[in-house]
């Protein structure tokens, strides 16, 4: 977890939270298919927000001795 400046457990959380929100964007995303009107942002939103935090707004250290 060098890579990303996080302990094992930091990491853990941060990937179970991430991988959460993303379970729920395709449930949304499901409840979209079949109710059009439901959900109509939820899926592009999630994606939006998940993308800026893990690769705009972090830090990677990119020192290739550090991995």
């Amino acid at each position: 977890m060098n890579s990303v400046n996080e302990t094992y457990f930091q990491h853990l959380l941060r990937a179970a939270g991430f991988g959460w929100r993303m379970i729920t964007s395709a449930l949304a995303c499901i409840a979209h298919a079949t109710f059009p009107a439901a959900f109509e942002h939820t899926g592009s939103n999630t994606i939006r927000r998940l993308y800026e935090s893990m690769v705009t707004h972090r830090v990677v250290n990119d020192d290739p001795k550090a991995s």
